[in-house]
């Protein structure tokens, strides 16, 4: 975890956590669970790449065998979190591997710049499940899928997933919401997907009756 009193400030360097490997085959409940990345810090965090490491079992045996990868926490308390469409802070979740059936846990993103002026902007090479993404004006979210988190919790959460006065989010290679709808609250919202027959979009205004 990184707490700091001012902004991240990163120089063009990256933040990254080691990856996981446990082997299932010589005990039960085998856990692979990578490191986390949180950040919390008062003014912008900007210019820095965050990456999470992969997870992966081997000679899993059952369904309590689980691989879980790191999350992505990233909060300033007064600034933003990335500065401009040009200028986004670049995030990566790693791959679960291993397990059976649907233990193989994505990484989760959360993302908060709290003050009500104040943006986010983040991309990402890979897909990115996100947990609560709130920001108090522009949310700017591109990734090749924006999805809701594939844990348990995720089915029993009826909560608004992103916030913020604009919502812009862009699929390149997948869908938005189209593993899980998606619950957002917004004023204004750009929802685009370039992946033809794979980018369906699913998501649903909290503040609305019908689904978007």
């Amino acid at each position: 975890d990184l707490t700091i009193g001012g902004a991240l400030l990163g120089g063009g360097f990256s933040v990254v956590t080691g990856a996981a490997t446990a082997d299932a085959g010589i005990a039960d409940n085998v856990l692979a669970t990578s490191g986390s990345v949180t950040v919390l810090a008062n003014n912008n965090i900007e210019n820095v790449t965050v990456r999470t490491g992969n997870a992966t079992l081997i000679n899993s045996q059952d369904l309590t065998d689980t691989s879980t990868v790191g999350s992505i926490s990233l909060t300033s308390t007064l600034g933003s979190v990335g500065t401009g469409v040009g200028t986004p802070v670049t995030v990566q979740t790693g791959e679960p591997t291993g397990a059976s059936a649907n233990r193989n846990l994505e990484g989760s993103l959360a993302l908060s710049a709290l003050t009500a002026t104040e943006d986010i902007y983040v991309t990402s090479p890979s897909d990115v499940f996100v947990t609560l993404v709130q920001a108090g004006d522009i949310v700017d979210l591109r990734a090749t899928a924006i999805e809701e988190r594939n844990d348990a919790a995720a089915a029993a959460d009826g909560g608004a997933d992103i916030v913020g006065t604009t919502l812009n989010l862009v699929a390149t290679d997948g869908g938005i919401g189209a593993l899980g709808q998606i619950e957002i609250l917004s004023g204004t919202l750009t929802a685009t997907s370039t992946a033809g027959t794979d980018g369906n979009i699913s998501l649903k205004d909290v503040d609305e009756a019908a689904d978007l």
